[in-house]
């Protein structure tokens, strides 16, 4: 298992977008956000006015992209992209919105044709993420909530569904359980 350096760091899951609404599998197809999403980025830039951000990286799907580039926006940073951010890949289960597969794949018991394996994808945004936060800091990461299944594991916390366009503040604390303290900001 991937352990993330230990170093605060936050992140944003991009704003809603019409499949997040109607609860389809968006994957690695490039979906916009909607108006919604775009109020979303708006108010986590108004959140983000007030933190300590010196670096903003984001994945290079739009969604992500346009999420970050609000918020870098309001605080004056331009986001830079890393493509190992793209949110998993779910082959021909793309674009549908019936989900029970889901805690098969994360399980590793079932392949799904096209799709990256639950453990691959971790990997690859572990990766991701240990690499920025050895690089920048305090980095803002704008991706997926698939990315952060990754984020959540390398952690020690439960893997839970993060809400659209808010941000987490992760701050290493030998006090909690899981050695972070995650907070809503």
């Amino acid at each position: 298992m991937t352990v993330l350096p230990r170093t605060r760091f936050y992140y944003l899951r991009h704003g809603q977008t019409d499949w997040n609404l109607r609860g389809m599998a968006q994957g690695s197809q490039d979906v916009p956000l909607n108006e919604r999403g775009r109020e979303q980025a708006r108010e986590a830039a108004m959140s983000a006015t007030r933190l300590d951000i010196a670096e903003i990286v984001c994945s290079p799907l739009s969604r992500a992209f346009e999420t970050a580039a609000i918020v870098g926006n309001a605080i004056g940073l331009d986001p830079s992209v890393d493509p190992a951010l793209r949110e998993v890949c779910w082959g021909e289960l793309e674009g549908t919105g019936e989900k029970t597969w889901m805690p098969d794949w994360q399980a590793g018991r079932v392949e799904i044709p096209g799709a990256e394996t639950f453990d691959g994808f971790v990997h690859r945004a572990t990766a991701a993420v240990t690499r920025i936060l050895d690089e920048r800091g305090p980095a803002l990461i704008v991706a997926h909530g698939g990315v952060y299944w990754g984020v959540q594991k390398a952690i020690g916390l439960e893997i839970v569904d993060i809400p659209n366009g808010l941000i987490l503040e992760h701050i290493p604390c030998d006090d909690a359980p899981s050695g972070w303290r995650v907070v809503m900001r």
